[in-house]
């Protein structure tokens, strides 16, 4: 049987991927881990882990007492647009850390795939988005959107060293039921329902600027 480790297992991508995989791959263990910000538990409870990502022992003791095959790498820091820009520095710094500490400990595994953003393309003036774009558009800006950009080359030079093979995904303007619209600064589908069906505004505003 494979083992399979999904970091970020309780949001709102993982949390239907860790379903669909218990439906259609019950020939897989799956490893999921729950944030726990003071402390760490160890002791897998049904499949479960209850720690931080940034802690590197707690990690380094996940892969320790599991054979993993393959990891999903999720995990992202909770942010809204008030974060990305009063808390600059915790979003880079928090993404970061919690990959290398993942990554350090994937030299054998069969296969990693990481969670990227649409925020790679932020600097980019071309609707015209594609995967090798990025290779001639300027970095992001945001903390958030550098922090993705990190991730992605950390994934590209491990696999240049190791050779373990990756897969990255750069999902665009996620919408899921578990995501509350009760706080402003979610992610913008979120929004425009609130604003919209919550409390009933005339305007919404988009921010960006308007080309002639």
């Amino acid at each position: 049987m494979n083992t399979i480790l999904i970091t970020g297992s309780e949001g709102n991508i993982g949390t239907y991927l860790v379903k669909h995989l218990e439906k259609t791959r019950p020939d897989f263990k799956i490893i999921r881990i729950k944030l726990k910000e003071m402390g760490n538990d160890v002791v897998d409870k049904g499949g479960v882990y209850f720690g931080n990502l940034s802690d590197s022992i707690f990690v380094k003791n996940i892969f320790q007492e599991n054979k993993i095959d393959y990891v999903i790498h999720l995990a992202s820091r909770n942010y809204n647009i008030n974060d990305i820009k009063n808390n600059a520095y915790e979003i880079y710094s928090n993404d970061t850390e919690c990959l290398l500490n993942i990554l350090d400990n994937c030299s054998s595994i069969k296969k990693f795939v990481y969670f990227s953003s649409a925020l790679i393309y932020e600097s980019s003036d071309n609707a015209d988005l594609n995967e090798g774009i990025t290779n001639i558009i300027l970095p992001p800006k945001s903390s958030l959107g550098l922090a993705k950009y990190f991730g992605e080359e950390a994934v590209k030079f491990f696999n240049q060293q190791y050779g373990v093979p990756y897969t990255i995904w750069r999902p665009f303007n996620v919408v899921s039921p578990l995501e509350s619209h009760e706080k402003t600064g979610g992610h913008v589908f979120i929004d425009f329902y609130r604003k919209i069906f919550i409390e009933k505004s005339q305007e919404i505003k988009i921010y960006g600027t308007k080309k002639k």
